[in-house]
């Protein structure tokens, strides 16, 4: 077939009859252009002599006799086709010294929050989840109370690694949620006990995506920030795209902002404290030792539990990166071979089959939990072993249906959806057509930020 030949084609020739150099004539027409000394060395190996290589070293000539292995290597190589020397002839030294290994940041576990300081997150989560709220009312939080939780959450985000590798089993899995308090909540009373909420009884992995679109994105931040302090056990929170300033400036968060503080530079100030927060966000957890878990699913680079664990916050850009890109922006696509660019998402890539058999194998996992992409019936499964979590009801013109994972103490993956109510559709709907967030010019791609903190903004 063409010009490749089989492997049957060679079965019957030797190295030694394809390579060796039968005669002392054959010998020098082969070396002819050499110099005279490399000639003679030839010369001597077809006449069964010791070869020696052959350097010029300033001037004059340093020879050296070839040791077993070399001799050993060559025959199994090209025999009698002359012995090339070493680039330098030096031998390698290895330095005893060794690097010490850095275990990474150790997870705060416990909160480290005074009893008066509780009561006052209680007390602000009590407002969030307070009936009216949860219908739709937004809330005025003081600036200072906004600075607290996000300086207060930091210490708690900035102790986790980038990959969070010790997430037990018997935990709920949340995807997207885009700002819908509603959906949160439902999430929470779930797996509420004895009159004590959700994040109390259960523990709860987030993929990310907890901002923009929805009109309730300030207190949803506000609500995980506040559970995160009080038990930093109990919640882990993973970055999505949406959590990347150059996003959320333009998709809707920063809206959600301006609109609710008159000020501009308290605004900007509290937009910046979150994106500092956000910047401090792991990018991925692996969950007893067995799912991989981030926002968008694999990286097609350097994609190991040993890259992530060299990975260092605060992470600023999404695309500083090949990594941090992947596990954004990633996509995975029914029927594709390998990978390609991702143009619906204009970055990263769409990744098939077997790049995800191989990421999993390189990360030493059975199966990938990610959020990133809507999903009709709230959750889809992909190949078996890719599997998509989308919590946020009513996205999609207000039919989707949301989702949540699962996984029990055995380990196996449970999933609930969360169907789609109506009435609170059509009311966010209303609530949208006369807020500021929701005047989209159609000509326009995303829309403007209210704040002037370009270059950092971009239209994408």
């Amino acid at each position: 077939m063409g010009n490749f030949a089989s492997s049957n084609d060679f079965s019957s020739t030797s190295d030694s009859d394809m390579w060796a150099i039968s005669s002392e004539e054959e010998a020098e027409d082969y070396v002819s252009g050499l110099e005279t000394s490399e000639l003679r060395a030839v010369q001597r190996q077809a006449a069964g002599a010791t070869a020696t290589s052959v350097s010029q070293v300033d001037g004059g000539v340093a020879t050296q006799k070839l040791t077993t292995n070399d001799q050993t290597e060559q025959k199994n190589g090209a025999e009698g086709a002359g012995w090339v020397p070493k680039p330098c002839g030096f031998e390698a030294v290895v330095n005893d010294d060794e690097w010490e290994t850095w275990a990474g940041p150790q997870r705060i576990r416990e909160s480290k929050l005074e009893s008066y300081q509780k009561d006052k997150f209680r007390e602000i989560l009590d407002r969030i989840f307070h009936k009216d709220t949860i219908m739709g009312a937004k809330i005025i939080f003081e600036p200072q109370d906004i600075e607290h939780v996000t300086g207060a959450v930091l210490p708690y985000l900035e102790s986790e690694p980038v990959l969070i590798e010790d997430v037990p089993y018997d935990i709920v899995i949340v995807g997207d949620l885009h700002g819908q308090l509603y959906d949160l909540d439902r999430v929470f009373r779930l797996y509420a006990k004895d009159g004590k909420p959700g994040w109390e009884c259960m523990k709860f992995l987030f993929l990310g995506d907890y901002v923009d679109r929805g009109r309730q994105a300030l207190e949803v931040m506000m609500a995980l920030f506040c559970i995160k302090v009080l038990h930093p056990d109990r919640i882990f929170l993973l970055r999505g795209n949406h959590e990347f300033i150059d996003i959320n400036a333009n998709w809707g968060f920063g809206f959600d902002i301006r609109e609710r503080y008159d000020k501009l530079a308290t605004a900007c100030a509290i937009f910046h404290q979150f994106n500092e927060a956000f910047a401090n966000l792991s990018l991925a957890a692996i969950v007893g030792n067995s799912y991989f878990c981030s926002h968008s699913g694999i990286s097609l680079a350097g994609f190991t539990r040993r890259q992530l664990r060299g990975k260092y916050k605060p992470i600023m850009f999404s695309d500083g990166d090949a990594i941090t890109n992947d596990l954004m922006w990633a996509d995975p696509a029914q029927g594709l071979k390998g990978s390609t660019f991702n143009k619906e998402r204009e970055q990263s890539c769409f990744f098939g089959f077997d790049e995800l058999c191989l990421a999993m194998e390189r990360m030493e996992v059975i199966a990938v939990f990610r959020g990133h992409s809507m999903m009709q019936e709230g959750y889809g499964n992909t190949w078996n072993v890719c599997y998509t979590v989308f919590t946020a009801t009513g996205y999609d013109k207000g039919t989707n249906k949301g989702a949540i994972a699962h996984v029990d103490p055995t380990g196996k993956v449970h999933f609930t959806v969360l169907e789609i109510n109506p009435k609170r559709a059509a009311f966010e709907s209303k609530l949208r057509a006369v807020e500021y967030i929701s005047k989209e010019d159609p000509n326009v791609k995303t829309y403007r930020s209210p704040f002037n903190i370009l270059p950092l903004c971009f239209n994408r």
